[in-house]
């Protein structure tokens, strides 16, 4: 148990000069922390005794271990995201082709889509405001088990009635109630969109509909990857997030977190996925999709290893041909 875990850690973050220096920087950094309010609540605590104020020292004494977990998740959050983009790009599990579409769409494009829609039963829809770029765009995945269809509505682009009118014919086949259509978050941005013109939801279908997969792998990675045996959580639950948690691969110590999909991939399959903003960027999109297979076909952790090191054999080989090109 303990070797897996240290190669599973080995092989999420690279060990290199730098991240120790951060992990010692985190550690001192704490180490300070805990002094000082340990000082402080003394001082409280004597103060307290001889006023009788037993009543706030408790919340002083609540909020100081507040305060610790806070500062704790908030510099080992920022070691680890520096670990992350270290780590091997993003696989996707299938090849995938892609449409763009913006003020040119064309009829005839509509109907090829709409023909795709009705042998598609599983979506993945991811939304982006990038005001940065001024770019709006929705990504919309049909998939398949052989090849994925990305469809990106460049809605910067989109200003004519015409184009509208076009686009806005494709999405009774895609949201409807017979279908399952994943997303990650963002449940607001998708009803927003009316206010553009583009009107998702028609007939039965709405928001309430749309599947969010955030609950769902975070139940899945809790079951999957369960705490250490010496972990103080597994105590008090099993497979619940809490301030207690020691284990490495699980970085989020409070029950109400909500993993990112750069996380989830990162802790799932040893990789690094690309979440900037721009409608070319179809990262984001087939990752959600990687992340529903694993979680719709409950993969094991045996499963999750032997898939990791097939990718991690392929990341080789492109290292190799790159090096001797």
């Amino acid at each position: 148990m303990h070797a897996y875990h240290f190669l599973r850690d080995y092989q999420c973050f690279i060990s290199t000069k730098d991240y120790i220096l951060d992990i010692i920087t985190v550690v001192m950094n704490i180490m300070w922390s805990l002094v000082l309010i340990f000082i402080a609540t003394l001082i409280i605590y004597l103060i307290s005794c001889r006023h009788g104020l037993n009543h706030n020292l408790e919340l002083i004494l609540s909020n100081s271990k507040m305060y610790i977990v806070k500062l704790f998740d908030v510099k080992a959050q920022t070691s680890i995201c520096t670990s992350i983009i270290n780590l091997p790009k993003f696989m996707p599990m299938t090849t995938y082709r892609y449409f763009i579409i913006d003020e040119n769409v064309t009829s005839g494009c509509i109907n090829n889509l709409i023909n795709e829609a009705r042998k598609t039963q599983r979506y993945v829809c991811y939304f982006s405001n990038n005001m940065n770029f001024d770019e709006m765009f929705i990504q919309i995945e049909f998939i398949n088990n052989s090849q994925s269809f990305i469809v990106v509505f460049n809605l910067s682009r989109v200003c004519s009635w015409e184009a509208l009118v076009e686009i806005n014919r494709l999405f009774p086949f895609v949201f409807k109630p017979t279908n399952r259509v994943y997303v990650w978050g963002q449940m607001d941005d998708y009803v927003n969109c009316k206010e553009l013109g583009i009107d998702l939801f028609s007939g039965s279908y709405s928001k309430k509909d749309l599947i969010d997969m955030r609950d769902n792998f975070k139940w899945w990675y809790n079951c999957t990857f369960k705490h250490n045996r010496h972990c103080p959580q597994l105590l008090d639950y099993q497979d619940i997030d809490g301030p207690s948690c020691s284990c490495s691969y699980r970085p989020y110590k409070h029950q109400d977190a909500s993993w990112t999909v750069v996380n989830a991939i990162a802790y799932t399959f040893g990789q690094y996925t690309d979440d900037s903003n721009h409608y070319n960027n179809f990262q984001l999109c087939l990752s959600i999709s990687s992340l529903v297979h694993v979680v719709n076909n409950k993969w094991s952790q045996q499963e999750i290893d032997i898939y990791r090191t097939t990718c991690q054999l392929k990341h080789n080989v492109n290292i190799f041909h790159m090096f001797i090109a």
